[in-house]
């Protein structure tokens, strides 16, 4: 899983709590659901720097 999120995300790519209470949240997701929502939690934060 590691591998394929550091591919998908970049070499910046690291695990936090909250994206990992997403991940164990019960839903079904994809890895590329995973890539998905952490390069937008990243914009997020990129966004929310230069407010």
């Amino acid at each position: 899983m590691r591998r394929f999120l550091i591919r998908e995300c970049g070499n910046a790519f690291m695990v936090d709590r909250p994206f990992m209470a997403w991940l164990k949240d019960g839903v079904e997701k994809t890895m590329g659901d995973a890539a998905d929502e952490w390069l937008r939690r990243q914009a997020e934060k990129r966004k929310a720097q230069f407010s």
